[in-house]
C-alpha cells in the first residue's frame, strides 16, 4: 500500500530487469532541475555498485535527469575509491558549484568540506554512492514497529533514495545521529507523528528536497498508523 501511495508523484524507471521496484521523483524547480532515484533499499545498493562500471546505465540516468544530491555535482565515482583523505596534500579549491557563490559558504548548513579542500574533493568524488533510508531503519526499530522480511519497513525492502556518499554521510546521517534519542517504544502513535515530523522535516527542507519531504510524511503516517495497531 505504501509504494502505491507514492505513485501520484513518483513514474517507474526503466532499469534492467536485476533491477525492480525504482522510481522517479518529479522534477523539482531548482536552478539545476533533476529527479530522486528512489526503491527498496537493497535494490538501491546494488544500482550503486553498478553505476561504478556501468556507463549504459549511467547515460540512462543523465537522460532522466536523475540526481543524486543538492549539487549538480553530486554525481556516481568514475575513479578508482580512495580509502581516507589524503590531507597532505590539502589546499583551498575555487568554487566549484553555482549554488556555493549565492548560497553556500563555509560554515552554513549547506557547506562541505569539498568547498575548501582538493584531497577532500577528490576522495569524496571516488566513493560509491549510497541508498539512503528516507526514514532511518534506527528510528523505525526505535518506535517499536517489528519488521519482517519483505514487509515495506524492513531495513532491505523499506523506501530508499539513491546519494552521493559525502551528501549521505556528512548532511544526512550527521543530522539524524543527534536526533536518535528521542525516539522510543513508549511514544504514542501521535507523540511518534509529531516526533518524527520535527526530525526529518527539517532534514528535508531544501527546496530540492521537497519530493523527499513529501515521501518521509507518507512513511511517517505509516509508521504511526502501525503504532497505534500495536497500541
Amino acid at each position: 500500500m505504501l509504494w502505491q501511495n507514492f505513485q501520484p508523484r513518483c513514474t517507474p524507471f526503466p532499469v534492467p530487469i536485476p533491477y525492480p521496484n525504482v522510481f522517479l521523483t518529479r522534477l523539482d524547480d531548482s536552478d539545476h532541475p533533476g529527479r530522486w532515484l528512489i526503491g527498496p533499499y537493497r535494490t538501491l545498493d546494488k544500482l550503486a555498485t553498478a553505476l561504478k562500471t556501468d556507463n549504459d546505465l549511467r547515460k540512462l540516468m543523465v537522460n532522466h535527469q536523475v540526481r543524486f544530491g543538492e549539487r549538480a555535482g553530486d554525481l556516481p565515482p568514475t575513479n578508482a575509491r580512495q580509502k581516507r583523505i589524503n590531507w597532505d596534500s590539502e589546499r583551498p579549491v575555487a568554487d566549484h558549484a553555482p549554488l556555493r557563490k549565492s548560497e553556500i559558504v563555509p560554515g552554513s548548513p549547506g557547506a562541505r568540506n569539498t568547498d575548501q579542500f582538493s584531497s577532500a574533493e577528490t576522495y569524496w568524488e571516488s566513493q560509491r554512492l549510497q541508498a539512503h533510508h528516507i526514514v532511518e531503519k534506527s528510528n523505525v526499530k526505535a518506535l517499536g514497529i517489528h519488521c519482517a522480511p519483505k514487509d515495506v519497513l524492513h531495513d532491505d525492502d523499506a523506501p530508499a533514495v539513491l546519494l552521493t556518499a559525502e551528501f549521505h554521510q556528512r548532511l544526512f546521517t550527521a543530522k539524524m545521529a543527534a536526533q536518535r534519542g528521542q525516539f522510543h517504544s513508549g511514544l504514542t502513535s501521535q507523540q511518534a507523528l509529531a516526533e518524527l515530523r520535527a526530525a526529518y522535516h527539517p532534514l528535508y527542507s531544501r527546496r530540492v528536497s521537497a519530493e523527499l519531504k513529501w515521501l518521509a510524511d507518507l512513511i511517517i503516517e505509516e509508521c504511526a498508523r502501525r503504532k497505534q495497531l500495536v497500541a
